[in-house]
């Protein structure tokens, strides 16, 4: 079982602005099981703190939202301010979750347990990520399935395959990778050591699940385990929390773990269109200030920056300094191109062809007259070495975003 402690509820801003403040209430859902509430305190102003001493044990999630009491009648309804959930695959310790809603904005801190922490256990086991790794999936591979399933398409099996096959495909029988294959699509984990986003205009997420992936496997891996156990999930300080209509879908081509993950990240920044099995390169493509919003959320210590305008208004020579920066870099970078630079003859129009691309550090290789660069960069699931002449890679860059 997993524990957590809700410790401290803090008022950064209220949602009633009057001389009593709010009155904060919280709502429990433990394993998706009839709901409760907590009330917190009769008035809460702004800046002030409540402690907290409420413990409960949950099996796969935990459900917290705050409430703003009102009179409870059809003129003065009880406001909803936000609500996150924790799993049995978030990281032991000590956090909080800041939740906004309504014109409120409150900071609910927790202490969490978890079967999975090792946080005591100064093993060597302990320092293996991939010993982690492998102990979260058999935590989630032999948890109980869920009824009825978040993911409607979704197995336990199939995904505790594809995750192994993704992250610890080391050692996989014969059996297992039988298994694994019987599943439609799913053989595309074992096939791409890397996020892989089908025939789908998914390269954004791709892109970003790619930098995590080799960031911090385990966190990554864990955020899945979390979205199929609970429908939403943390990913540093970006959340997830994907629609019904997603969770109800498929897509051809593409493995459960690849369309669970990158159409949640794509979902939560769509407003007019849906991410299902029949979704367009409207929903699906992903703008630089998507990128930019998911990269800043992910990493809230780095500094990140677009170089470049979306609309090619920059001269060749501000492409030129852009491309040598990101080059440079011994960080990831992420480029925003037309996809003929890497794939000739390709038809249909530039809107089309829009293709994001990660440069992996410390890979490029110029030529002695400065004309042509080879580096390594990752696109659909693999990373692949290129030699551009810099003229087309000025004619076909769009945008880069590096850390600074």
């Amino acid at each position: 079982m997993n524990t957590i402690k809700l410790t401290a509820l803090k008022c950064v801003d209220p949602e009633d602005w009057g001389s009593d403040g709010d009155e904060p209430s919280l709502k429990i859902i433990i394993d998706g099981g009839k709901p409760f509430r907590v009330r917190v305190a009769k008035h809460i102003r702004k800046g002030e703190t409540i402690p907290l001493d409420y413990e409960y044990r949950f099996k796969r999630y935990i459900q917290v939202e705050v409430w703003d009491m009102d009179e409870g009648t059809w003129y003065d309804k009880h406001d909803f301010i936000n609500k996150f959930r924790v799993t049995s695959y978030d990281t032991p310790g000590e956090w909080f979750y800041t939740l906004s809603g309504s014109g409120a904005k409150y900071e609910v801190s927790y202490h969490l347990e978890t079967p999975i922490s090792q946080s005591n256990d100064q093993s060597q086991e302990h320092l293996d990520p991939l010993a982690v790794r492998k102990k979260i999936l058999k935590h989630f591979a032999e948890s109980p399935e869920i009824s009825p399933r978040i993911w409607k398409y979704y197995s336990r099996d199939q995904v505790a395959l594809e995750m192994q096959a993704r992250f610890c495909r080391q050692g996989m029988s014969r059996e297992e990778i039988a298994r694994l294959s019987s599943y439609p699509y799913a053989g595309v984990t074992y096939s791409f050591s890397f996020p892989m986003q089908g025939r789908t205009e998914l390269c954004g997420p791709a892109a970003i699940a790619y930098d995590l992936m080799l960031a911090d496997p385990t966190s990554y891996m864990s955020s899945i385990a979390a979205l199929y156990e609970a429908g939403e999930c943390p990913v540093g300080g970006l959340y997830l929390r994907p629609r019904k209509k997603l969770k109800r879908s498929f897509r051809k081509r593409i493995s459960a773990i690849d369309w669970m993950f990158l159409g949640s990240m794509r979902d939560g920044r769509n407003k007019f269109y849906d991410v299902d099995k029949d979704a367009g390169p409207l929903a699906l493509f992903t703008p630089p200030k998507d990128m930019l919003y998911w990269l800043r959320k992910i990493y809230p210590n780095e500094r990140i920056r677009q170089r470049l305008s979306f609309f090619g208004w920059d001269s060749d020579k501000a492409h030129r300094r852009a491309i040598s920066e990101a080059l440079r870099k011994t960080t990831r970078s992420f480029l925003l191109i037309d996809a003929k630079l890497i794939k000739r003859g390709l038809g249909g129009n530039r809107i089309s062809r829009l293709h994001w691309i990660v440069i992996r550090p410390g890979t490029a290789v110029w030529s002695e007259g400065g004309n042509r660069v080879s580096f390594t960069y990752f696109t659909w699931g693999m990373e692949t070495e290129g030699s551009f002449r810099v003229k087309d890679l000025i004619k076909y860059l769009y945008v880069t975003i590096v850390r600074e």
